[in-house]
């Protein structure tokens, strides 16, 4: 039997990690005819273990040598603009495993700082070493800068990686542009595989309940701060909800204990000030049941408009179009996949003109059949 261990995310209070596990859980399944043991690290090992219950994963507690000696000289050189990957990962008995798949999605691009995930790559070098198979699956790779980092640590490791399974063609056309092409192969996102059952038959046309999912972590892209993302994302919601033949469901799609990564928090402050202007025709679905859970919430709207990428992929595998509020471009090539046409991922800021993103869903064509084939595994695996 195969020992595979996974990587990379740091828990399932992100709905779109829940996804990609559980998934994950289903590709190498499948990949391996069923003869695996599938072993994910976290940090958060209660809370995955509730959160993940019935997906046949085991959990480890992922722990991160923070304070390494060499982390702590890392961490100061970066100061002054040296950067360098050392390994600060530490799995118990790493040696036993037959195979590490780094799950994070798209840990592999730089965050809102430009950073960019080194010490991960550290560790990928660090299983190549010591003989275990290193793959990124389903993710979204890049851009990174064009910087000596970049030409001396980052490309020559994914050229190492023993297979990148890009989960859409900006992944793929970018690696080939850098010179990472014969380790890269295509693989959906893993949250297709997750309850490939649950789907309502038709959405009202025109839409007339908007579920609306926002995020500090995309505002961050695009605002100074908070606060006056907040601002400028009520007003945006005030004109729709100006028009009475609209209602509209806020969907959290992360619970966090960061609030720059928390959904909950932000989306009920956007919803505290709609209600103090006097707004009757707006919910917050303050719920916090998981991926699977939140398809009945989506499943109540007829048009999903969402800055986090598994949530509208979520409302998407539920037969509910969505628009993706793109604040990076894995977006935009997920906009590619599902519906053949990148126009329906927009770059936050158009959120402030909500009456256009409305009027371009009538433009989205049909899409059930092609979810479906997504959700073939035998096209893929």
């Amino acid at each position: 039997m195969r020992k595979v261990l996974l990587v990379g995310v740091l828990g399932t209070y992100n709905y779109g990690c829940e996804a990609i596990v559980r998934g994950a859980v289903e590709i190498l399944n499948r990949k391996y005819d069923g003869d695996c043991k599938i072993i994910l690290s976290t940090p958060d090992v209660e809370g995955d273990r509730v959160r993940l219950e019935g997906s046949g994963v085991e959990l480890v507690k992922r722990r991160l040598n923070k304070y390494k000696l060499t982390n702590i000289i890392r961490k100061i050189a970066a100061r002054f603009g040296f950067n360098f990957p050392v390994v600060i990962e530490d799995v118990v008995d790493l040696e036993s495993f037959d195979a590490v798949y780094s799950i994070g999605g798209d840990i592999y691009t730089l965050d809102h700082r430009g950073e960019a995930p080194l010490n991960l790559m550290a560790f990928g070098d660090h299983c190549l070493k010591k003989g275990i198979s290193y793959n990124m699956l389903c993710c979204s790779i890049g851009p990174f800068k064009d910087d000596l980092v970049t030409r001396k640590f980052i490309i020559p490791h994914l050229k190492r990686i023993t297979n990148i399974y890009a989960r859409e063609d900006y992944t793929a056309n970018y690696l080939n542009s850098i010179g990472v092409s014969g380790n890269v192969s295509y693989l959906p996102d893993p949250a297709f595989q997750v309850a490939k059952k649950i789907y309502k038959k038709s959405s009202a046309t025109p839409p007339k309940k908007i579920g609306i999912n926002l995020s500090p972590l995309s505002s961050l892209h695009y605002y100074s701060t908070i606060d006056i993302a907040i601002q400028e994302q009520v007003s945006s919601i005030a004109k729709l909800l100006d028009d009475s033949s609209y209602c509209v469901k806020l969907l959290p799609h992360v619970k966090s204990t960061d609030h720059h990564d928390d959904d909950f928090s932000y989306l009920e402050s956007i919803y505290l000030r709609l209600i103090e202007k006097g707004y009757k025709n707006i919910e917050f679905s303050k719920n916090d049941d998981g991926f699977i859970a939140r398809k009945n919430d989506l499943m109540c709207c007829d048009l999903v408009i969402s800055a986090r990428m598994h949530c509208a992929i979520n409302a998407i595998c539920c037969n509910v179009p969505a628009i993706f509020l793109s604040y990076s471009k894995k977006s935009t090539g997920m906009a590619n996949v599902v519906y053949g046409d990148p126009r329906f991922a927009l770059e936050l800021s158009s959120f402030s003109d909500i009456e256009k993103l409305i009027a371009l869903s009538s433009e989205i064509p049909e899409f059930r059949s092609k979810i479906e084939k997504l959700q073939d595994l035998t096209s893929y695996v």
